[in-house]
């Protein structure tokens, strides 16, 4: 027993004495990490744009930030107290090979750290892979999409009375038109996979203003597509490295609003593929300037494919319209809305006659004289949808 209690007293102190091994290791290592970011930083702040001057080279000719850069007018500044604050924002604004050094200080955090925060964008967490890693957007100017996913941004009483009101006056002159109108609002990325932020991000309230807002409602031509892509989660239904529902998200929504618009309108007829693609290209992807890093399973949506329709852009009236004579509903759908409409509008056009499809920023009333729509869907994301307030579809508003 005694030669027993010997043993285990030894092997509890070997062991004890590997496990300091090994964090003394671990702290080595990132200590080590630590001083070669930190040189490799001071390398690409101030290398970067002596190279720029020494060979005249600047390859930041395009903006990734998502947002305006800072400029500087000395006369107009010289007006202001905070000349030199206002220098400094246009200076590190302009810095040459700005961009350069940002992305390629970005890849070097990623792929040491699998970490990104940077230009409005966090990492969250990863499919498997780290190429796979789901990113989201957080731009305090952008009414922050992180926050209000995790109910710290609530809508106050004016948004929700503004809401009313837009709604309230559009559906009632859509009913002395004779016009079928319909609201889509999109859950913003970080709303509808809050599971897959990362871990670091505490949730104040699961539901967020719109949640609330969709749960109060009385209006029946309002519609929530988190409704449906909830069940769909595991399927990929927004892009990993970009702000926008993908394919499949899109018609998971569009079958949601045709249950409504025509009850009888059958959607089950359509099949999916996903493959897999390099995700560079994507949003996200571009503002944190990580190029060569990401790959996301994107699906295919496969609905109505030996349909062809034709497209005419009114470049007066900046709106597309789409005819198709061989579609099943023989009838003038307009859509109104942000970017997200997009992944949505095929899918109209492989369904309606005829579709116009104008960004909501362009549209006026007096268009609708010209377009004559039997149905209007007024789409947005959730992050816009309080400015869905101030549309107003018909003239006689």
């Amino acid at each position: 027993m005694q030669d027993y209690r010997e043993y285990k007293r030894k092997n509890m102190q070997n062991t004890g004495t590997s496990g300091k091994a090994r964090t003394r290791k671990k702290a080595k290592k990132a200590k080590l990490s630590s001083y070669v970011l930190t040189y490799l930083f001071i390398m690409l702040t101030f290398g970067a744009p002596i190279v720029s001057y020494v060979t005249g080279v600047d390859k930041d000719a395009k903006n990734t930030e998502n947002r305006t850069k800072a400029t500087f007018d000395a006369v107009e500044a010289a007006k202001y107290v905070d000349v030199a604050e206002k220098f400094d924002e246009y200076y590190n604004d302009n810095l040459p090979l700005r961009s350069t050094i940002i992305n390629t200080w970005s890849g070097l955090k990623f792929s040491i750290f699998g970490e990104i925060k940077t230009n409005n964008v966090i990492s969250g967490k990863a499919d498997g892979s780290k190429a796979k890693t789901w990113l989201f957007y957080e731009a305090d100017s952008d009414h922050n999409p992180v926050r209000t996913a995790t109910g710290i941004d609530q809508y106050p009483d004016t948004i929700k009375q503004a809401l009313d009101i837009g709604i309230e006056t559009n559906t009632k002159n859509a009913k002395l038109n004779n016009v079928k109108l319909y609201y889509m609002f999109a859950p913003n990325k970080e709303n509808i996979y809050k599971d897959k932020l990362p871990s670091s991000i505490l949730i104040k309230d699961r539901e967020s203003g719109l949640d609330k807002y969709i749960k109060s409602s009385k209006y029946e031509n309002l519609l929530y597509a988190k409704d449906v892509l909830e069940g769909h989660l595991a399927e990929n239904i927004y892009f990993r490295q970009d702000t926008h529902w993908n394919d499949y998200g899109a018609y998971l929504a569009f079958t949601q609003l045709m249950s409504k618009i025509e009850p009888s309108y059958d959607t089950s007829a359509y099949s999916v593929e996903v493959k897999e693609k390099n995700a560079d290209n994507r949003d996200l992807a571009q503002m944190c300037g990580i190029v060569g890093g990401f790959k996301d399973d994107i699906p295919i949506v496969h609905y109505r494919d030996q349909d062809s329709f034709s497209i005419m852009n009114d470049a007066d009236k900046k709106y597309i319209v789409s005819e198709n004579p061989d579609a099943p509903i023989n009838q003038t759908l307009l859509i109104i809305g942000d970017s997200y409409r997009e992944y949505m509008r095929d899918y109209f056009r492989k369904t309606y006659t005829r579709v116009i499809d104008i960004h909501r920023g362009n549209y006026k009333p007096s268009y609708f004289a010209d377009i004559k729509a039997n149905v209007v869907i007024i789409e947005s994301v959730e992050r816009y949808a309080s400015e869905t307030s101030e549309i107003r579809v018909f003239e006689n508003n």
